[in-house]
């Protein structure tokens, strides 16, 4: 029977209290990891953790997240495209756990395409699991519009709109950005981007 000391009570309640405040980001990440790492027994515990962990982390994930993801999806995209790429670029050391999870991985990376989703992570999962199909007809036609698709990342928040002027089209197109980032399916390099702010100009 696990028996929680003092220590393991006081970060219990501590999460407990951030869990029920909704609070989630990088700055509590630190308070659901120690949990983990305690094995404290808190209901939704490791999914706080997935959505409070930088998406740009690179070390391994702790066992038990893997074994308890292995047979639940209720991460948004970009969590789970997080999640798949951290397994695929530690493999090795996951072993048994990462073969799991390929069908899945599998299934996921084709819905993301489908739909015309991009960021670090799932192009890192597009180089893994899609590229090396491209000989059947389905996946290359799906790659290549993916090989076209430009990802903008604007860190000046007064920024609303990143607009695209073709060489060889008259006018321009709008796409608005959406927490700093926009997309947009452009084929060629000939072309000019311009950013407008919330003033219009």
């Amino acid at each position: 029977c696990y028996q929680m000391d003092a220590k393991d009570e006081t970060l219990e309640q501590i999460c407990i209290h951030l869990m029920k405040g909704n609070k989630i980001g990088k700055e509590y990440f630190k308070w659901y990891a120690a949990g983990v790492e305690q094995e404290i027994r808190v209901t939704r515990l490791y999914e706080y953790y997935m959505m409070s962990i930088d998406l740009s982390y690179e070390g391994k994930l702790p066992k038990m997240i893997l074994m308890y993801f292995a047979y639940r999806s209720n991460l948004d995209y970009e969590r789970l495209a997080f999640l798949y790429a951290n397994i695929l670029k530690h493999k090795k050391s996951y072993q048994d756990i990462a073969e799991e999870y390929y069908p899945r991985m599998e299934a996921f990376v084709c819905e993301q395409m489908e739909k015309m989703r991009m960021d670090d992570n799932l192009a890192y999962l597009y180089r893994q699991l899609i590229f090396p199909k491209v000989e059947d007809s389905y996946y290359a036609t799906a790659y290549t519009r993916l090989c076209f698709l430009h990802r903008i990342k604007v860190n000046n928040p007064r920024m609303k709109n990143v607009i695209v002027v073709q060489e060889h089209l008259k006018g321009e197109t709008v796409y608005p950005l959406f927490q700093g980032e926009a997309l947009f399916d452009l084929p060629g390099s000939r072309f000019s981007v311009l950013l407008e702010d919330e003033e219009g100009t």
